[in-house]
């Protein structure tokens, strides 16, 4: 396999300078990355970073207000069409088709049937 190591390019994210940055997952075209207490996103919006539709496409980290307020994220992932994270309270959220998804779960840690809760 070749790679092309021109158009292969490493960017420094000054906006994080001074704050605590926890966690970074990444998609394909789009980056989430956790600080203390707050969850921000940035790229390509095909519904994955938690804005309004209106929103196509965002250049700089954006916080994601959905989410509760106070509530440090332990878990962050990304994929192609969505982003997805686990707070301290236990709590999984999911932002997908332009929506911030709570999703039920039961004291087990199981999933049950119930209706996403739309934040």
């Amino acid at each position: 396999m070749y790679i092309d190591w021109m158009w292969i390019a490493v960017w420094q994210v000054k906006f994080f300078r001074g704050l605590k940055v926890t966690q970074v997952a990444a998609g394909r075209y789009h980056t989430a990355v956790c600080t203390e207490r707050e969850l921000f996103t940035w790229g390509q919006n095909e519904g994955q970073l938690g804005y309004p539709k209106s929103d196509i496409a965002q250049s700089m980290p954006k916080q994601v207000t959905h989410l509760p307020k106070g509530c440090e994220v332990l878990l962050l992932c990304a994929s192609d069409s969505a982003t997805a994270c686990c707070n301290s309270d236990g709590d999984i959220f999911v932002l997908h088709d332009n929506t911030c998804r709570k999703i039920p779960v039961s004291p087990f840690g199981l999933f049950v049937d119930a209706d996403f809760e739309v934040l």
